[in-house]
């Protein structure tokens, strides 16, 4: 998998605390915008799964 197709987090989280320390307000701003970004689809599609399995645990099944 390219650093293109990865989400913003791993590639982040990969780097080195130096690289981060040397990127200006700006780039740091962006970067935390994306991360946040992300970490909102995964609440959301974690929601989705979650509700998928109370249906089953239920005996339903989702619409």
């Amino acid at each position: 998998m390219s650093e293109q197709q990865k989400p913003v987090y791993i590639v982040v989280y990969a780097m080195p605390y130096e690289v981060l320390a040397a990127k200006d307000r700006s780039e740091l701003e962006q970067l935390l915008r994306q991360v946040e970004a992300e970490a909102r689809m995964a609440v959301r599609v974690y929601n989705w799964l979650e509700g998928i399995l109370r249906l089953k645990a239920g005996g339903g099944e989702p619409a």
